[in-house]
């Protein structure tokens, strides 16, 4: 589904104190441009047996049903290994590699629907970025299988 690697597992939340602290940081960092274009953040991160994902979709304020541009990082953790701070550090850094390009673009057109790996920091990670309303989908998969997969109402 959402996962590069785990289609049927939902995973576990990252704390939602963090995904409303990134929400904050990157809406305080790129204020202006979301001003200037009438946008929005919305943040949903999971964490997964082998992998956390991270997921920001850039939404129109006036009108949510536009199609919003959907960022997914995706970042391998090994066996046991627990989620910490350097990781999820990296992967709002290379956030705003994405975000810097897009606010750039006149025009933002660069969507793929297959994950692509790059390098980041010595790093290696997967993207993907579309048109899809994660919104829609996550509340989608709670009324069709009972499971929130972001810790949002």
């Amino acid at each position: 589904m959402l996962s590069r690697k785990n289609d049927l597992s939902v995973g576990l939340p990252l704390p939602e104190s963090w995904t409303n602290q990134v929400q904050e940081l990157l809406s305080s960092i790129y204020r202006s441009n979301l001003e200037l274009h009438n946008r929005f953040f919305d943040i949903c991160a999971r964490i997964f047996e082998n992998e956390i994902v991270l997921i920001v979709g850039v939404f129109h304020v006036l009108n949510t049903d536009l199609s919003p541009t959907t960022l997914f990082l995706s970042l391998d953790v090994q066996n046991e290994q627990k989620a910490d701070q350097k990781m999820l550090n990296l992967l709002v850094d290379a956030t705003g590699i994405f975000l810097d390009q897009f606010f750039e673009a006149s025009e933002w057109d660069e969507y793929s629907e297959r994950w692509t790996e790059f390098e980041h920091q010595k790093n290696k990670l997967f993207y993907k970025i579309n048109r899809e309303n994660v919104a829609l989908t996550l509340k989608a998969k709670e009324l069709l299988d009972g499971d929130s997969w972001c810790n949002k109402s």
